[in-house]
C-alpha cells in the first residue's frame, strides 16, 4: 500500500489582532495551500489557533478531516501587553524602554513596518553599526523584557485523510533553552494512522530551535533524544518529519540520526532552507543560518513492513515567497506482517 506525508515550515505568525498584515500571512497561505498534498500533511510554525483553523477549513473538502494542533500559546497579544508593561518600568535604560514602546506600538499594526522602524531606531540609538535586528533588537530588548514567560505554543499541526488511531504532544520542557526560544513550548506531535488495514505507521512531527552555535546545537541534543526515546517505544514503523534545523552533512546530523535511531533515504542533502527567499531576508536570520542548507528531513525507522521512497522537493511555493523553507514529501510503501 502506498503513501505519503507532506511536511511544511509554512511561517504563519499571525494576525495578532483581527485584520493585521502579519508577514504577508493570508497571501502567503493562498499561495501554499493548492501546492499541500499528501495524505498526511504536518506542518510547522503555525502559530496562532484562527490560522490553524483558516487551514482545517479549506484542507477539508480535499479529504483532510482529521487535525491535530499542537496547544496554542497567548502569542503577540501578550507580547505587546509585557512591552507595553516593560516601556513604562523605569528600571529600563531610557533606550530599551523607548525600543519597547515602539515595537509594542508597530507589531500590532504590521509586524513588517515594525521591523524597519525598529532598525531605524535602534541604528538612532546604538550607532549605524548596530547588529540585524533579531541580534539587536530581540536579544537586547525582547529577550530581556519578555524574562522567561512562555509566549508561544509549539505551533505544529498535523492534517490526515486517514483517521486517527492514537494522537499525542511530547513537550520538551527544561530543554531549548537557548534565546528566543524559551518563549516556545516546543514539543513533538504524533499520530497513528493506517493507510490500509492491518498497515499501522505512526507520523511524528517537530519543529527544533534553529541556529548554528554550540548552544544552539546544545538544545537540540535533549529533544531529539527523547524523541529517539519515545520512538523506541513504538511497536509500529515510525516517520518524522519537519524542520530539525540540523545541517544535513554535519557532524550533528550523523548524530541525530544515532540518536533517533532512524534512516534518512536523501542522499544528497539538497537545501531545503532559502537564504535569499522574501521570508528569510524580513526575519534576519542570525549568522550561521545566512546561508542555504538542508534542515528540513523526513526519516524513518528501519523496519521491514516500510518502504521509503526518495523524497520529493517542492519548490513552487519559494517562487511566490510563500515561505523560507522547502516542502518535502516522503513517499512510502507498507506492508503487512
Amino acid at each position: 500500500v502506498s503513501f505519503s506525508v507532506f511536511g511544511l515550515n509554512v511561517g504563519m505568525f499571525g494576525p495578532p489582532l483581527d485584520g493585521a498584515k502579519c508577514f504577508r500571512d493570508e497571501t502567503r497561505a493562498k499561495a501554499i495551500l493548492p501546492r499541500l498534498q499528501g495524505d498526511v500533511a504536518c506542518l510547522s510554525e503555525v502559530w496562532t489557533q484562527k490560522r490553524a483553523e483558516w487551514f482545517a477549513e479549506r484542507l477539508a473538502p480535499r479529504g483532510y478531516h482529521h487535525v491535530l494542533c499542537s496547544p496554542f500559546g497567548p502569542g503577540v497579544p501578550r507580547v505587546i501587553e509585557i512591552l507595553r508593561e516593560k516601556s513604562h518600568d523605569q528600571s529600563f535604560p531610557l533606550y530599551k524602554r523607548r525600543l519597547a514602546a515602539i515595537a509594542a506600538s508597530h507589531i500590532e499594526k504590521n509586524p513588517l513596518a515594525a521591523v524597519k522602524k525598529l532598525v531605524a531606531a535602534d541604528r538612532s540609538v546604538r550607532g549605524t553599526d548596530a547588529t540585524p535586528f533579531f541580534e539587536g533588537i530581540a536579544v537586547n530588548v525582547l529577550e530581556e523584557m519578555l524574562g522567561d514567560e512562555l509566549i508561544f505554543g509549539a505551533g505544529l499541526m498535523i492534517l490526515s485523510k486517514f483517521p486517527f488511531q492514537e494522537t499525542g504532544t511530547l513537550f520538551y520542557d527544561g530543554a531549548c533553552q537557548v534565546g528566543i526560544e524559551r518563549h516556545s513550548r516546543r514539543a513533538l506531535a504524533f499520530v497513528r494512522v493506517e493507510p490500509a488495514t492491518g498497515c499501522p505507521v505512526n507520523i511524528m512531527t517537530t519543529h527544533l530551535p534553529e541556529g548554528d552555535s554550540k548552544e544552539s546545537k546544545e538544545a537540540r541534543k535533549e529533544p531529539l533524544r527523547r524523541i529517539g526515546e519515545k520512538i523506541s517505544q513504538f511497536e509500529e514503523p515510525a516517520i518524522l518529519i519537519g524542520d530539525l534545523n540540523v545541517v544535513g552533512g554535519s557532524e550533528e546530523y550523523y548524530a541525530m540520526l544515532k540518536l533517533l535511531g532512524m534512516f534518512d533515504p536523501e542522499k544528497k542533502n539538497p537545501h531545503t532552507y532559502l537564504a535569499r527567499n522574501f521570508m528569510a531576508k524580513i526575519l534576519r536570520l542570525k549568522k550561521g543560518l545566512g546561508v542555504d542548507a538542508r534542515l528540513d528531513y523526513a526519516l524513518h525507522t528501519r523496519d521491514s513492513r516500510l518502504k521509503a521512497l526518495r523524497p520529493v522537493l517542492i519548490d513552487a511555493p519559494l517562487r511566490r515567497g510563500a515561505t523560507d523553507h522547502k516542502a518535502i514529501l516522503g513517499r512510502y510503501q507498507i506492508r503487512r506482517t
